[in-house]
């Protein structure tokens, strides 16, 4: 199936955002539905996912890929730009798989210049700072990463 759901943690969730199961259903198999149910959908699986990640489970992906899913077909790009980045962060820190980190918060921080998204994109360049010392092995408090990084920041941002 498509929504690896727990249904009581969703119907939570839908709940507070408004909407119900068979309304996120549709949004799943049908190419007509009203778009802001359409995001308060994915809104609600992202922070299904967010939970999952917070606990350190890796059900946190399933529900993070829903979400970009939903904001893909919708062409939502404030959606993307949190939900991509989510999802990196998910690899960051549960998976410490440092690569595919990069790859979601380079497409979220694309879309985060492209909307001028300053505050959300400070946190992804936050955290992408943190997977390129993963993946160079580095130490976090050296002085030549941190100002490498603080230039890249300034010079993008």
């Amino acid at each position: 199936s498509l929504c690896p759901v727990y249904y009581g943690i969703n119907d939570w969730c839908c709940n507070i955002q408004g909407i119900n199961r068979v309304q996120v259903e549709e949004v799943l198999y049908s190419n007509h539905i009203n778009k802001s149910i359409e995001k308060k959908i994915s809104n609600s699986y992202a922070s299904i996912g967010s939970v999952y990640n917070e606990m350190g489970d890796e059900k946190a992906a399933d529900f993070f890929s829903i979400a970009i899913k939903i904001d893909e077909k919708n062409n939502d790009k404030d959606g993307l730009s949190a939900h991509y980045g989510y999802m990196g962060s998910f690899y960051l820190f549960q998976l410490k798989d440092y690569k595919s980190a990069l790859d979601y918060y380079s497409k979220a921080l694309k879309i985060c210049q492209e909307l001028g998204q300053k505050n959300r994109a400070s946190s992804w360049l936050g955290n992408s700072g943190d997977a390129l010392v993963g993946l160079a092995n580095l130490k976090s408090d050296s002085p030549v990463l941190k100002d490498s990084l603080k230039k890249e920041a300034i010079k993008n941002y």
